[in-house]
């Protein structure tokens, strides 16, 4: 099961988002022959990816560019 949590501690001014995703999303990437390196590069350009398109207020898309 996918799912985003937001968390707040307000006293702390400290701010966050919480991200679980499904093994079907690790077993995309893994199925691709890629090697482990590159595996955890998209597994993390992933998770940033739905981070940010959640804190967006408009539709919209994300382009991301690696050098």
């Amino acid at each position: 099961m996918n799912s985003i949590r937001r968390f707040l501690f307000k006293e702390l001014d400290i701010r966050g988002q919480y991200l679980s995703i499904s093994r079907l999303c690790q077993q995309m990437i893994e199925s691709r022959g890629y090697s482990k390196v590159v595996q955890q590069l998209f597994g993390e350009l992933n998770v940033l990816a739905i981070i940010l398109v959640n804190g967006m207020k408009h539709t919209g898309k994300i382009t991301m560019q690696l050098q």
